[in-house]
């Protein structure tokens, strides 16, 4: 449980930064320089294409981050609810569920930081002079990129799970044991001892 509990609490934190983030961006606008002075603040144009895609990146980030926030509330109360006051197969039916819930909640934390960051492209894009806006655009995509591989080949590859073991949890276990059933896995060997044995070892 500390384990999925520990997951949620770290997306729903980071999250919260990046919905306050984009609605930092969302209420940001351009100025527009004549000289040495400003001389008009905000778009253009009242149809302006580069507004449009700005404000949807930004409503779009705000959207994936607070959905994230919100799931990950609901799992980190109602799963450990249920995990302790729960009937018999509860912890295994909580645990079961924060993974499934995990998978998807990651998904979406990604889309909201793909939103987030582009947002902020586009708001240099429509924000700054046009060479300026090109230099700046063009950096942040060869960041992302090489953040993406980089994480792809080099920090995936450390944590990767091996191919032939399976990464779903199929039962709730201190070693070979389940306290929650008071038995022992199936085929799991104990060495010079009973299950007694086993589960007396698991609770000290």
């Amino acid at each position: 449980m500390n384990f999925f509990t520990g997951n949620f609490r770290v997306l729903a934190k980071q999250a919260t930064f990046l919905c306050g983030l984009s609605f930092g961006c969302l209420y940001s606008k351009p100025t527009y320089r004549g000289g040495e002075f400003p001389v008009e603040n905000g778009w253009r144009d009242p149809d302006a294409y580069q507004e449009l895609l700005f404000c949807s990146l930004a409503t779009l980030g705000i959207g994936f981050s607070m959905l994230v926030m919100i799931v990950s509330a609901w799992c980190l109360i109602m799963g450990t609810d249920l995990a302790y006051r729960g009937d018999d197969g509860s912890m295994s039916r909580a645990i079961n569920g924060m993974y499934e819930e995990r998978k998807w909640v990651l998904r979406i934390f990604y889309c909201g930081l793909s939103c987030t960051i582009s947002a902020v492209g586009s708001l240099a894009w429509a924000k700054l002079r046009e060479y300026v806006s090109v230099y700046c655009v063009a950096v942040l995509f060869c960041f992302c990129v090489g953040t993406v591989l980089y994480v792809r080949f080099s920090v995936r590859e450390h944590f990767k799970f091996p191919a032939e073991n399976s990464r779903r949890p199929n039962e709730f276990l201190v070693g070979d044991y389940n306290p929650e059933f008071s038995r022992v896995a199936s085929g799991a060997a104990v060495k010079g001892g009973s299950s007694g044995d086993v589960q007396l070892k698991v609770l000290k």
